[in-house]
């Protein structure tokens, strides 16, 4: 770093003015690529910053890896330097070498500044814009847990079910991650809790995804809006097998008090553990003891499944029906 980035880095904005009233190279990048406005951009010195894009071409000046100015004070969260640059005519849709633009940056990462992402859409930044890999600013705010700028993209048009390079939508992202106050907001929106995918014949199931990953607080949320316990995914899974496969003892539990049924696991009665262990099948990496317990759980839930269904066949006057809520039996006359 010359002393003029050191000086723009640590925001002296006397020695900056200092070193360029004195000529200093204003284009000398460091080891990164990154030029003195690129260091001052990043941390948020929004003055030093309006002593360089006085200068011309250096608004949109890049770094190695194709970051303007605004990429990196929108990666920092500086509204008063994304703000000047904008003024400046700062090209909003700029890409960097991974496809980001400034807005994909203000929606991601651990933290967001809802008046930054304001100010990127006051400008009419591209809330559809895609990049690498397929994903929207919208995928990014639900991967990374941001609900307040999901709220703001919805707001400026953003597509709820918009599917990204792996065919996923929002909702499931948020399922996937465990996102509750995402899921929340998605929700309220009028997200899709199941939707034809276009890669399957079946639908997907934002049940399934949350109950996969382990997220009962989501699979609670999702019951309460209404999903199923019976419903299948685009691999025609239930939530109860995925529950199983993946090793989720105590969402295995909750879905059976919840009216999931064995039946269509293709678990037969009379099997020991070990037996029945093999015919659930499970993920390698769920330990023997969870993979004994939840078969338990299951070989007792069968079996009690099996019973009417026995005595139905034993005896013509006897009729069962199948409820959400398990199974009721009905005795009528002769």
């Amino acid at each position: 770093m010359t002393p003029l980035a050191v000086a723009c880095a640590s925001g002296s904005l006397q020695v900056a003015n200092l070193l360029l009233s004195k000529k200093a190279n204003t284009k000398c990048k460091a080891e990164n690529g990154l030029l003195p406005i690129h260091w001052a951009s990043f941390n948020g010195h929004d003055e030093i910053v309006n002593l360089f894009v006085q200068k011309k071409g250096m608004v949109d000046v890049r770094t190695g890896l194709n970051q303007t100015p605004l990429h990196l004070a929108a990666q920092a969260r500086s509204f008063p330097v994304a703000d000047l640059l904008l003024r400046k005519d700062a090209d909003i849709e700029a890409q960097c070498s991974h496809g980001f633009r400034p807005l994909h940056y203000a929606c991601s990462g651990k933290h967001t500044d809802p008046e930054l992402i304001k100010l990127l859409l006051g400008y009419n930044a591209q809330v559809e814009a895609m990049i690498t890999f397929g994903s929207r600013p919208l995928h990014l705010a639900a991967l990374d847990n941001h609900p307040n700028a999901v709220e703001l993209l919805l707001a400026k048009g953003a597509s709820i079910e918009a599917r990204d390079g792996k065919g996923e939508r929002p909702l499931g992202i948020a399922c996937t991650q465990g996102h509750l106050a995402v899921v929340r907001v998605l929700l309220d929106r009028g997200a899709a809790m199941k939707l034809k995918s276009p890669r399957a014949s079946h639908e997907d199931s934002m049940l399934c995804k949350a109950v996969a990953a382990g997220h009962i607080d989501i699979v609670q949320e999702l019951l309460r809006r209404g999903a199923s316990v019976r419903e299948r995914d685009e691999i025609n899974w239930p939530p109860l097998r995925h529950a199983a496969y993946h090793g989720r003892y105590a969402i295995v539990e909750f879905l059976l008090t919840r009216g999931a049924t064995t039946i269509g696991l293709e678990l037969s009665t009379g099997l020991d553990i070990a037996s029945l262990m093999s015919k659930i099948g499970f993920a390698s990496d769920v330990d023997r003891q969870t993979r004994i317990s939840i078969s338990r759980l299951l070989k007792d839930a069968n079996d009690r499944e099996e019973i009417p269904q026995r005595m139905a066949e034993d005896d013509p006057f006897l009729t069962t029906r199948t409820t959400e809520g398990g199974v009721s039996y009905i005795f009528e006359a002769a």
